[in-house]
């Protein structure tokens, strides 16, 4: 079964996401969630990378590999030339070999027969309710957990996070909604449970969002020397911000924890300060979301110029969707 979309799972709520897609324009959301076009594919390797390590960092190691199955390293060439000596002795004639091997190479030869010529046929069943990974994905994500878990400023020992959980609440009529990684929730120096928190301007509430990245220098730098936040990162974290204050009248906490997906798996912890997630909320947030909110009881949603497609390379994306056309042919004097 084909897993759930984003789109599919958030449909009906605003999102971090969403909202930050409004921000590049109008019209990007409505081609995304009003009429769900959707052009992404939500497995490309980056993305995949990422739903791993927070499956791992969320249910732990022997779940991963309970789930997982991480092959050792070994040659496909060399399992393919002896599959295909096995069909050649066996029932192929040397004249038709050649002939047969670049076909079977291509089409014949499946996963399951490579796993069957290295691990035999027992070890194959134990495979089979597994989701294969190559033995390089496995020891990336695996060195990553590793790395994570001897860093004592991620926390990961903490028993007391709330892990993957969606929050949602009400924004004048429109449901907001959050999948936050890690989130806990003190009083009075006392954990609390979910079923235990109540609306109190004294809780203390940490939200801790994971990052993989692959290249922490990058980000450390365009934060710390040019001001820049090319991800949107402290966009998201004060949409979570604004959630946890609307659901509980506290204002959290908020830790960006990344990860390099490379060796050695450096990782970096940020903190955001209230102040600055306050004024986000204040200057950016819900002058955004008062405007999307508008545009989606109206349906109202801006048009871009062909200029603003030309110079947006996510509106770029949807060209074909947009009914915005060439007015007039460009006039060149000469060449």
């Amino acid at each position: 079964m084909a897993s759930t979309s984003y789109i599919e799972k958030t449909r009906g709520a605003i999102t971090a996401s969403k909202l930050k897609d409004y921000m590049i324009h109008p019209y990007l959301y409505k081609l995304k969630y009003i009429d769900e076009i959707n052009l992404e594919e939500e497995d490309q390797q980056w993305v995949v990378v990422g739903n791993w390590f927070h499956e791992i960092m969320e249910k732990g190691r022997d779940f991963f590999l309970e789930k997982y199955h991480i092959s050792d390293k070994f040659l496909k060439k060399d399992l393919v030339e002896n599959i295909l000596e096995r069909f050649r002795t066996e029932w192929l004639d040397k004249v038709d070999i050649e002939a047969h091997k670049k076909r079977l190479s291509k089409t014949t030869i499946t996963l399951d027969m490579l796993r069957e010529e290295r691990y035999g046929t027992t070890e194959r069943a134990k495979f089979q309710k597994k989701i294969a990974l190559t033995g390089t994905e496995g020891e990336l994500i695996l060195g990553m957990y590793q790395s994570a878990i001897q860093q004592p400023i991620l926390d990961c020992g903490n028993k007391q996070y709330i892990n993957e959980h969606r929050f949602e609440c009400d924004y004048k009529g429109h449901k907001l909604s959050a999948q936050l990684d890690r989130v806990s929730f003190k009083l009075w120096e006392k954990f609390l449970k979910l079923e235990e928190i109540e609306k109190n301007s004294d809780l203390e509430i940490v939200i801790r969002d994971w990052k993989t990245t692959g290249d922490i220098s990058k980000i450390l730098k365009n934060f710390t020397e040019y001001g820049q936040d090319d991800y949107g990162y402290a966009i998201s974290m004060a949409f979570y911000f604004t959630i946890m204050y609307v659901l509980y009248w506290a204002e959290a906490s908020v830790f960006l924890d990344f990860i390099e997906k490379k060796s050695p798996f450096i990782t970096e912890t940020i903190s955001i300060s209230r102040q600055n997630l306050a004024q986000k909320l204040s200057d950016i947030i819900i002058p955004y979301l008062d405007r999307l909110i508008d545009d989606i009881d109206n349906n109202t949603f801006r048009l871009p110029t062909r200029e603003e497609i030309m110079n947006n390379k996510e509106l770029m994306k949807y060209y074909a969707h947009i009914p915005v056309y060439q007015e007039q042919a460009t006039v060149i004097d000469y060449i």
